[in-house]
């Protein structure tokens, strides 16, 4: 029943890092200075533009503020945090 709960919390924890991950990436940056304009960033999900199924804006908006909220809501707050996962 224990193990069952530090999975789950565990799980959770992992879904809050995902998405604040993805709150903290500036996709337009990383496209302009990576791809020197020559492509545009990923906002549609694995389909591209043109192909059934592409949900233009899907992604996260870049919003750090967020990302910092959910991180320190997850236990990894600070600039230097101590947190570790037990597995």
């Amino acid at each position: 029943m224990t193990d069952t709960i530090i999975k789950d919390r565990y799980k959770i924890e992992i879904e809050i890092g995902r998405g604040a991950m993805a709150l903290a990436t500036d996709r337009e940056r990383l496209s302009s200075i990576f791809l020197q304009g020559l492509s545009f960033p990923a906002s549609g999900g694995f389909i591209p533009p043109g192909m059934p199924g592409h949900a233009a804006g899907i992604a996260l908006p870049y919003n750090p503020e967020e990302s910092r909220r959910l991180l320190t809501e997850a236990g990894y707050g600070g600039r230097a945090s101590s947190r570790r996962s037990s597995f």
